[in-house]
């Protein structure tokens, strides 16, 4: 039993227990406030550091001299949209992390260093061939569009001008918008003041949103009169049934309303960023 007892002892230790042997106790200090741990946004795509994207902002800080942390939300929504459900936005991340690695793999390639040879390149046994200088590339910054599955919402990602390469401008953004055929609900603000934004390289900006479509309800019967009556046979103390006191026949004067008979409402279709029209359901009429 003395084991037992000192396993239990080990397992059950007190908060006294703890002090007595050093060991720090869990909570905060009194008066002191615990610090709330900060959980991801489950609508963040999370990248690892040896992602082609960090590697284009290696690049970019090198050229600037400093660069915004990527940053890759699906965010942005107005708050009655509730366009994604979990499943789908998880769906919906996928996708993404596909779109940005595949953009990313494909600017880096074209922004590596092009070997470019001397100007003086005579050859002579004293003097041997000079290396060719690797040079970067004028690559323009480079706009690309995601748009989700469902057609509700579509995002902006810019990459940085390489080189002698031109910054982000709004002459810039209009043919990748049109190439993608996102003409619905583009955010023109966004659009004119996004070339002065410090966040506006490696970060998804919502550039368009459509409309839910809003399904129609349907109609319905408002009674005044029940349409059950209780059958129940009343009896008396001798046994007998009283059958004037059923209680069958509903009584109504004239002019009186039995019913009112509610009209369903018809839906409203929606919109997506590619101007085509969502059609809604209207509701159906009362049986």
């Amino acid at each position: 039993m003395s084991l037992v007892k000192t396993v239990l002892s080990k397992l059950f230790e007190t908060a006294l227990d703890k002090e007595e042997k050093g060991t720090p106790d869990s909570r905060p200090p009194a008066g002191e406030k615990k610090i709330p741990e900060i959980l991801p946004d489950p609508a963040s795509l999370q990248l690892p550091f040896e992602h082609p994207v960090n590697k284009l902002r290696d690049l970019w800080t090198e050229q600037a001299g400093q660069s915004p942390i990527p940053a890759f939300c699906l965010s942005g929504l107005s708050e009655d949209h509730e366009i994604l459900s979990a499943a789908e936005l998880e769906k919906e991340l996928v996708r993404l992390r596909q779109f940005v690695t595949s953009t990313a793999e494909k600017r880096l390639k074209e922004a590596e260093p092009k070997a470019v040879p001397p100007a003086d390149s005579e050859k002579t046994e004293a003097k041997p061939e000079p290396e060719p200088e690797k040079v970067l590339p004028d690559l323009d910054a480079q706009p690309f569009i995601f748009s989700i599955k469902n057609q509700l919402a579509a995002w902006l990602l810019v990459y940085p001008p390489v080189g002698q390469g031109k910054e982000i401008n709004r002459d810039m953004l209009a043919p990748v918008l049109k190439e993608n055929e996102v003409n619905f609900g583009v955010d023109e603000a966004l659009l004119d003041k996004l070339s002065d934004a410090e966040d506006r390289y490696f970060h998804l900006f919502l550039i368009a949103e459509g409309i839910l479509p809003v399904h129609g309800k349907d109609g319905y019967v408002i009674d005044h009169f029940p349409r059950k009556k209780n059958r129940e046979l009343p009896v008396n103390e001798s046994g007998q049934v009283n059958y004037a006191e059923l209680n069958i026949v509903n009584n109504a004067d004239k002019g009186d309303v039995i019913c009112q008979i509610v009209e369903p409402i018809a839906g409203v279709n929606g919109r997506t960023v590619f101007d085509k029209e969502i059609p809604a359901k209207d509701g159906k009429k009362a049986a």
